[in-house]
This record gives structure tokens, C-alpha cells and sequence, in this order.
């Protein structure tokens, strides 16, 4: 009777434990999702820090950057160029009422959030890792975008315009300066190409592969610089089972 019990029990454990672990990553297909969660928990135990961009890794940036369509709501300079765009950001991160307005631009526009990304993130978070939003957008839009769209991460890093530009090299320049590295680094763009070369384990590339959804953006070209670099590939068509949540 004691061993009938004993088997049951154990049974029961393995049968808990399966349903457990099939909530994990239940936005994305196989094999990925299961390289995913093996590459994770069997990650080194000290220093567990994972970095991820936030426009085209967490968000979409279709029709275009949150950031951009927040500078478009609120200056009033003509804007018809990246250049022009940038300028009308400067000028309205110096407006003493720039917090008001994102603050402001966030009570009405929704992020479109890529749900296997969210799940990543809680699924580092579940592993004991620290996670960072590490964005080329302006730090206080940037914190306020996370807090509103998906608030799970430990820290954001974001661009302080009086210092420097949080893209490409700046963006391993202020994860030094915190004193972190990371384990694993998630981006889809060569803005985010040091960051992931500064990975230890690892940088993953969010291919924006999908018509359907209009998640698409030269995805032969990057595919050719992920394997020049050594990337990891992480395909929207392909990967994902779904895309938004």
C-alpha cells in the first residue's frame, strides 16, 4: 500500500510539474521555445543579467517608433526628416513640461507588445535573472513606455541626451558605467549589434520576418549579419505562435 501511495505521489509531482512547465513560453512554437527554456535554466548561476532593447524587440515598430509618434504629437516643428525628428526631440526634451506631455501621450497611446517577448522576460525573471530595458529612447519615455505597456522589468537605461546617445556603442557604455554585463542580450537591429556582442552567452535577433502581421524588415540582410556575427535568430514567422497580446 506504501509503495502504491509512494507512486501515486510521484506521479502526481511529475504530472503538476509538466502542466507548470507547459505554461512557460506558451507563445512559442518548437523547437525554439524548448532551446529557449534549456538554454535559461541551465545558464550559468552568478550574474544572471539579461538585456533587451525595446523598439522592434519588445514593441512594434510598425507603423512607427512610439517615440517618434510622440514627437510628432507634441512639437510643433516640421518634421521631414530622421534629422528633423531628432532635432524636434532635443527641443522638446528641454520643454519643462516634457514629462507632462509623455505622461500625458501614455493615458491614450497603446504600445502594440510582442506577447513571446513579455514571456521571455517573466520566464528570465522566474530563473533568478536580472532583467533591463536598455533603449535608444529618451530614459524618462522610455521608463513611462515600460511602466505602461509591460512593467516587468528591473531597470530601464535609456538615452540621457546630456550624456550621450543610448544606441549602438553608448548602449555598452551605460551598461558599463552600471556595472553590467549581460548573460543573454535580445535586439532586432544594428543599433543593437555591440550590445549583443558584449553578451557573454549570447545575443538573440528579433527577425522581423512576417507579412502578415506587417512585422517585416529585411529579413535576408539581417540573417546574412547574424551569421557574419554569430547571432542567435529569434524569426516572428516561425518562432512565434502568436505575436501581439
Amino acid at each position: 500500500m506504501k509503495k502504491i501511495y509512494t507512486l501515486l505521489l510521484t506521479l502526481s509531482v511529475v504530472f503538476i510539474s509538466n502542466i507548470i512547465i507547459a505554461q512557460d513560453l506558451k507563445s512559442w512554437k518548437e523547437p525554439m521555445r524548448s532551446e529557449m527554456i534549456k538554454m535559461i535554466e541551465k545558464a550559468p548561476k552568478k550574474n544572471r543579467i539579461a538585456t533587451f532593447d525595446m523598439d522592434g524587440t519588445m514593441i512594434s515598430e510598425s507603423p512607427a517608433y512610439d517615440i517618434a509618434i510622440f514627437t510628432q504629437k507634441y512639437s510643433d516643428a516640421k518634421i521631414a526628416s530622421k534629422d528633423d525628428l531628432v532635432k524636434a526631440l532635443l527641443a522638446l526634451a528641454k520643454d519643462e513640461k516634457y514629462k507632462e506631455y509623455v505622461d500625458d501621450f501614455f493615458t491614450t497611446h497603446k504600445s502594440k507588445v510582442y506577447q513571446p517577448m513579455v514571456e521571455l522576460v517573466e520566464f528570465l525573471k522566474k530563473n533568478q535573472f536580472k532583467v533591463i530595458l536598455c533603449t535608444a529612447s529618451e530614459d524618462y519615455f522610455g521608463t513611462v513606455a515600460m511602466n505602461t505597456a509591460f512593467p516587468i522589468f528591473d531597470d530601464v537605461i535609456g538615452t540621457n541626451f546630456k550624456v550621450r546617445l543610448n544606441d549602438k556603442e553608448g548602449k555598452v557604455e551605460n551598461l558599463r558605467e552600471a556595472g553590467l554585463r549581460p548573460m543573454f542580450a535580445f535586439g532586432n537591429s544594428d543599433g543593437d549589434y555591440a550590445m549583443l556582442e558584449y553578451a557573454k552567452k549570447g545575443g538573440f535577433i528579433v527577425l522581423h520576418n512576417d507579412k502578415a502581421s506587417g512585422e517585416y524588415d529585411k529579413p535576408e540582410e539581417y540573417i546574412k549579419e547574424c551569421k557574419e556575427n554569430n547571432f542567435k535568430v529569434i524569426r516572428i514567422d516561425g518562432d512565434w505562435k502568436t505575436v501581439f497580446n
